[in-house]
């Protein structure tokens, strides 16, 4: 079937609408905006024809009312507005899940490289080590709690150039 082209202008806000739109639904703007108008038109119809339609189509069981086929359509893209949604959370929760194994490694290296290379302390100075390991511990909660407030973004913001948390 040969297509016609049409060319139409909107202002940046409903460009942008546009826009997002179609990226929510994972297609271009032109198969958005072609879909969008032919459900724009169907729904059109289907709003007159159910206006206008008093009588039952015939399909319906003997005393019931016809249910409008314009709830099937706004139910239908209200369906897709989900769906569409989901997907987008989906594809986000994936990235963090994927983030989250990465962290969980490199704490798992990490803390491992730490035991291999500290020696046990003895027994008598555990309650000095403990008081030391307390102090340290709450600085360091201290630091990543500043590096959270400041966006996460750069750690580098918050330790000096000695390396030690500010």
């Amino acid at each position: 079937m040969l297509q016609q082209r049409i060319t139409i202008r909107v202002s940046p806000v409903e460009f942008r609408r546009l826009q997002q739109e179609a990226r929510a639904r994972g297609i271009n703007l032109s198969t958005y905006v072609r879909k969008s108008v032919a459900e724009y038109l169907d729904l059109k119809t289907e709003l007159a024809e159910t206006m206008n339609s008093d009588s039952s189509s015939g399909n319906e069981p003997a005393g019931t009312v016809p249910t409008p086929r314009i709830i099937h359509t706004l139910l239908a893209r209200t369906e897709e507005r989900i769906a569409a949604t989901i997907d987008g959370q989906a594809e986000r929760i994936s990235r963090l899940r994927e983030d989250v194994r990465a962290m969980a490694a490199m704490v798992d290296r990490a803390y491992f490289g730490y035991l291999a290379h500290t020696p046990e302390i003895d027994p008598e100075l555990r309650p000095a080590a403990l008081s030391a390991a307390r102090r340290r511990h709450s600085a360091w909660l201290g630091a990543v709690e500043q590096f959270l407030r400041a966006g996460g973004g750069d750690f580098r913001l918050i330790v000096d150039s000695e390396g030690e948390a500010s």
